[in-house]
């Protein structure tokens, strides 16, 4: 294989990896949009409680700290309001790591597994965004981010070695 394929093919899949990130961007604001209306809905109507109230509250405003769902049996699964200072959609049990977290202070997208280890984070820095996959052992072992109009990936090891990277 000739350097001008090995060039030609590394051009698509960059352009795979951009179009791929736009994607996820694109997906991660509707799942907010969703997740926000959802959240306002049930604690406003009593679902969340699976109580369904006579009356519905209407107001042009509503003004709080934070909206917290509550699950069946009264533990927090849920919570929407302030985090360090900055508006944040949180998933998980009061008291423990969330499962997901959307936090606007970045902004940044966190997935977690079932021990409550980050596993996939997907952030903007600035104009760079980015999608890091992590180990149980919180390393960053994939990091595929946009660098001005370049795309770049990083392939570490667990010891944080660089495998192989892109421009």
């Amino acid at each position: 294989m000739s350097n001008e394929e090995r060039f030609e093919k590394l051009e698509a899949e960059l352009a795979s990896a951009r179009r791929l990130i736009r994607r996820l961007m694109f997906g991660a604001g509707i799942f907010l949009g969703i997740c926000v209306l959802l959240v306002t809905v049930s604690t406003i109507t009593g679902i969340a409680h699976g109580q369904a109230k006579e009356k519905v509250i209407r107001a042009e405003e509503i003004r709080a700290d934070r909206f917290i769902v509550d699950d069946s049996q009264g533990r927090q699964v849920a919570m929407f309001g302030m985090n360090q200072d900055s508006p944040a959609l949180l998933f998980g049990r009061e008291g423990s790591v969330p499962r997901l977290a959307l936090l606007s202070n970045g902004p940044a997208l966190y997935l977690a597994d079932g021990e409550g280890v980050r596993r996939i984070v997907l952030t903007i820095a600035g104009e760079r965004p980015s999608l890091s996959l992590f180990n149980r052992n919180n390393m960053d072992l994939v990091d595929l981010a946009l660098s001005g109009d370049r795309p770049c990936l990083t392939l570490t090891d667990d010891k944080g070695n660089v495998l192989w990277k892109t421009p």
